[in-house]
């Protein structure tokens, strides 16, 4: 398996994996992977450094914790695997942990109206703790802290 920077090209197949996935997410980010095996991408984690966040992410939750939050982070946004079940959501985040190094990681999961249970379980796993709740029109969020 290799993990490696995700580039233009790939946005086709991303796109088959993560409908949402745009083009700036790729293009002008840095912090996007993909895992491959036999050149076939089995998932990709997306990421911001917290500059990227204020420019890429301009809803309320994005922007929210790009200003509260101070200092340098980075902010884990999602993982989508093209197979499920086989644990390599786990191996995909531990390279990307490995390679941000000793970072401060922010992530949010939406625990209302309904829970994102995938994305917590990780979060779990990877021991981020919540910092708080934070209501985007009917939503309700969880934003989340790591460090590595």
């Amino acid at each position: 398996m290799i993990l490696r920077f995700a580039e233009k090209d790939d946005l086709k197949l991303l796109k088959e994996i993560d409908p949402n996935i745009s083009e700036e997410e790729i293009v002008k980010n840095k912090y996007s992977y993909v895992l491959e095996e036999d050149k076939e991408i089995l998932g990709v984690v997306v990421a911001f450094s917290k500059d990227m966040l204020k420019k890429l992410r301009k809803d309320q939750l994005g922007q929210h914790v790009a200003k509260k939050y101070l200092g340098d982070f980075f902010y884990f946004d999602r993982v989508v695997m093209s197979k499920k079940g086989k644990g390599m959501e786990k191996v995909l985040l531990m390279s990307f942990f490995d390679d941000v190094g000793e970072e401060i990681i922010m992530a949010t999961v939406q625990h209302k109206p309904e829970k994102e249970h995938d994305k917590l379980i990780l979060l779990e796993f990877f021991d981020f703790k919540l910092q708080e709740e934070f209501k985007q029109d009917e939503h309700t969020f969880g934003v989340y802290e790591r460090y590595v």
